[in-house]
């Protein structure tokens, strides 16, 4: 390479004119800072993290070996430079060099202005704003700028989707009803479900956001959290561009009697700047093939229901195990334990006949098997779960999965019922022992600790607890999500918990978690720099006393969680970090860390039919824990709720305020604020209509100053439903009327939506083994791109034979007046073979007809068959 030596040994050999040298010498000495080519890789959208500063490689084209070290600054346009990073030396040989951060250990970080100690401390992220980026390689000794590069970056930090409904876990019937009570009930005509959340904020000056809707089904005991991780989309829909959806014509009719999980994801330039919680609802339509009872098996929560059969019951396994198997046991059996007992009920689905549509993953066919066996060792139940799939993917995290455990809670009911109410004075020691067992599985569990720890994400290892008297334990050894290419890497997580008291009485208990990926376990592709190995720690306490015979009940959290974001990323010296944590972990470039905390009172009189409460949480901005994914974080909430009964709870009213707000540490451009209310009243006067009316308005709105960034997001919702059972000359007719009306109203209107739906059901049985239902509904949308109406028509008619065959036929008929149509029939046939085996046969055929754009049209025949044994 041309040099200054080499200049001067040319210009004393006299081959150079003299003014020709001298303007080269100038030049190369100009140009010294150049030696090395520095090439930063650009930050993703909307962000930039401390550790985007050293994706970075070198291009060293001469033929020396440099000892060099790297510095990186990061300059606000108008604060000023706010960070310098300065890396340890390394050699940097000729050619091309992909820095590797291990070589940049240990790293020196100098937070210029002291305004941005508290975000670079709990996020690791700068504030919103417009910066240049800089890098430069230095030499080591002389002190020599051997190459350097700037870029351009604006970061905008969000708010997080919160969606407002449908609630968690609720229920929809479409028009029908099986009894009297409607709490945790919606009605809804046909499939025509509306989603609702308040979006992001605040956006970047003069853009918008669009949303992407995700609903999954879940299957076997699931968390929405895993079926949405692990399950192909049963319908996905992009480009929204309101913050209210209603599920349209074109989309697939939900299944009677299944769960579904949803959430939502927004985008700014088609790039994803914030994703919402998980939820999940149930559905119970009109049409036959629904199970014997459409109630919501509520994953994580004890249930016991009645069975078909006379003198069973069916018991869902403990709260933390989370098995929805079907154990049956006999009530009346009160002989001699056997040493060894074998139960339980597997079920086969069979589908056929999906076709492949742009809004579905779902595979043309698909089969899937659970098994449920139990077994009873001299009295002592176990359970199994096993789960297959022919739509496991490995796009996906797994579906197929294998569980085993003690089941506790069906164990201490039969104690209960066998002895009443001296169980602690009756029972064997062994006895006593295992009433502390609160829970005890091995693979797939979905163990819930608390909101801010550990909730709703699959384990696959040992889930255990134990709180005999007054000691609580529990720990989790377990896999938490297996590597995907370019998807996700490998991660285990390990949590405990020790304390005292009671867990759901008074207590106070200690809980830890660790979470870890395994960085060797995929090689991502260069360019992505959003899929990273992440470690985190947790540790924090929750303490709740009961006074009063538990009528009175005050409980707090608190919680540290340290986040790394990378641990691949170099390790950092910085003062910032306290000192403590410092002596727990190494502390790395992309390492944060926060707190978060909450309080709550709660008043339940069952006397006066009283329940009141008040509280109040805090979740840090950087706050992150990997056991609950998704936490919404950087928010301050408090509420407050009220429910009254009158007379013997045939009357109910109730009403709740929330309130929260963001920017907690001055990162965000303005701060957001977010108010809702609610108020509700329900009537079931024996002999009278029924009556349930809810109202809940949402106001969100920031505080910047700059008028094209004002935000005011304003979301009504208002429902009521009505109905009447009576019988004339041996017919019974059950009438139901339902109304709920939605409105999403923005600050520029682009985003308004309206939509309002009105149905009328009325079933009716005969003195014969036969049943009528049908139900039509009215929907209204107005929005300024699209106003719709749609006219929908859903009946069904069973018939049952002999008790053991019930065969159901129905029509249904969607139309969107000037854009589609979809008309569908159906055969159901519900046979029991005998008394331990049933076969369920469904024939349906659909089409739909896209008015205006007859490529989206399609024709879909499906047959769906199901095998259920019970032992």
């Amino acid at each position: 390479m041309l040099n200054k030596n080499h200049l001067l040994r040319i210009w004393g050999e006299k081959k150079l004119h003299p003014l020709l040298v001298i303007a080269m010498f100038i030049l190369l000495s100009g140009n010294s800072l150049a030696q090395v080519i520095v090439n930063l890789r650009q930050p993703p959208p909307f962000q930039f993290k401390l550790e985007h500063m050293w994706k970075v490689t070198l291009i060293n084209p001469t033929g020396g070996t440099y000892k060099v070290y790297l510095r990186g600054e990061a300059t606000e346009l108008k604060e000023g430079r706010i960070i310098t990073a300065t890396s340890a030396p390394f050699l940097l040989t000729p050619g091309v060099k992909n820095v590797n951060p291990v070589e940049l250990v240990p790293m020196k970080l100098n937070i210029s202005n002291q305004k941005y100690n508290d975000v670079i401390q709990n996020i690791g992220v700068v504030p919103t704003g417009d910066y240049e980026i800089c890098v430069t390689v230095i030499e080591e000794g002389t002190g020599a700028e051997l190459g350097k590069q700037c870029i351009s970056a604006s970061t905008q930090n969000l708010t997080q989707i919160e969606l407002i409904q449908p609630e968690d876990r609720v229920r929809f019937l479409s028009g029908a009803n099986t009894g009297d009570d409607f709490e945790g009930v919606r009605i809804v005509p046909g499939s025509f479900i509306t989603f609702s959340w308040m979006p992001p904020s605040p956006l970047p000056a003069g853009l918008k956001a669009t949303y992407e809707i995700r609903i999954t089904e879940i299957y076997g005991n699931q968390s929405a959290y895993d079926a949405l991780l692990s399950n192909p989309a049963f319908y996905v829909s992009k480009n929204i561009y309101s913050n209210i959806f209603m599920y349209p014509v074109q989309g697939r009719q939900f299944a009677p009697g299944r769960r579904y999980a949803w959430k939502v994801t927004a985008y700014i330039n088609n790039v994803p700047v914030s994703e919402s919680e998980s939820r999940e609802f149930s559905y119970a339509g009109n049409r036959g093939g629904e199970a014997a009872t459409e109630e919501l098996p509520e994953r994580n929560q004890q249930l016991n229901k009645t069975s078909l059969y006379t003198g069973k019951s069916v018991l869902v396994a403990s709260t933390d195990n989370s098995f929805t198997t079907d154990w049956l046991y006999n009530d009346e059996d009160e002989s001699e334990t056997e040493p060894f007992l074998f139960k339980g009920n597997a079920q086969l689905n069979f589908e056929a006949g999906y076709k492949k549509l742009p809004f579905s993953e779902l595979p043309q066919t698909r089969f899937s098997a659970e098994l449920n066996p139990s077994a009873e060792i001299y009295g002592l139940p176990f359970l199994a779960n096993f789960l297959y799939t022919t739509e496991q993917g490995t796009e996906r995290q797994s579906i197929n999965s294998f569980s085993f455990s003690l089941d506790v809670e069906g164990y201490k009911e039969k104690m209960r019922s066998r002895l009443e109410d001296k169980v602690t004075e009756l029972a064997t020691g062994w006895e006593k022992m295992l009433l502390g067992v609160n829970a005890f599985g091995i693979g797939t569990n979905y163990p819930t600790y608390t909101d801010f720890t550990l909730s709703g994400v699959p384990v696959t290892g040992v889930n255990f607890e134990f709180n005999p008297g007054i000691f609580y334990s529990a720990f989790v050894l377990s896999n938490n999500q297996r590597s995907i290419t370019n998807i996700a890497y490998q991660r285990s997580i390990y949590a405990g918990r020790l304390g005292i008291g009671n867990k759901d009485e008074s207590h106070f208990i200690l809980t830890g978690l660790y979470a870890k990926d395994d960085e060797n376990s995929i090689t991502p592709q260069p360019e992505n720099l959003t899929l990273t190995p992440k470690a985190n720690y947790v540790v924090g306490a929750h303490t709740r006393l009961t006074l009063f015979d538990e009528i009175l009940a005050i409980e707090g959290e608190g919680d540290v969680s340290v986040l790394t974001r990378d641990v691949r990323d170099p390790s950092l010296e910085n003062e910032v970090i306290p000192s403590w944590i410092k002596g727990i972990l190494e502390p790395r470039v992309s390492t944060s860390f926060d707190y978060s905390y909450s309080g709550k009172m709660s008043i339940n009189n069952p006397g006066s039919a009283t329940k009141v409460s008040f509280g109040m949480r805090m979740t840090g901005p950087g706050y992150v824990s990997l056991g609950v994914p998704n936490l919404r974080s950087d928010l301050f909430t408090y509420e407050a709720k009220i429910e009254q009964g009158f007379l013997t709870k045939k009357i109910s009213v109730g009403g709740f305020f929330r309130s929260s707000y963001d920017n907690l540490i001055d990162w965000k451009s303005s701060r957001t604020t977010t108010t809702g209310f609610g108020v509700n009243l329900g009537v079931n006067i024996p002999q009278l209509p029924f009556l349930q009316i809810s109202y809940t308005p949402y106001v969100q709105k920031n505080n910047d100053t700059t008028e094209i960034r004002k935000v005011e997001n304003k979301t009504y919702l208002f429902s009521a439903i009505t109905g009447y059972t009576f019988p004339i000359e041996g017919f019974n007719f059950s009438t139901i009327v339902a109304y709920s009306g939605n409105d999403a109203v923005s600050l520029t209107g682009f985003s308004d939506y309206h939509t309002s739906s009105i149905s009328v059901t009325e079933a009716i049985t005969f003195a014969l083994p036969i049943s009528f239902t049908g139900t039509w509904g009215l929907i209204n949308t107005r929005s300024p791109l699209v106003d719709s109406d749609i006219n929908n028509l859903d009946f069904s008619l069973s018939e049952t034979f002999l008790d053991y065959l019930t065969n159901t036929a129905g029509y249904y008929i969607a139309y969107e007046w000037g854009l589609n149509e979809k008309t569908g029939i159906y055969l159901n046939s519900a046979l029991s073979v005998w008394e331990k085996m049933s076969i369920n046969l469904r024939l349906e055929g659909t089409s739909y007809k896209d008015i205006k754009d007859d490529s989206r049209s399609y024709r879909e025949f499906k047959l769906l068959a199901m095998l259920s044994v019970n032992l």
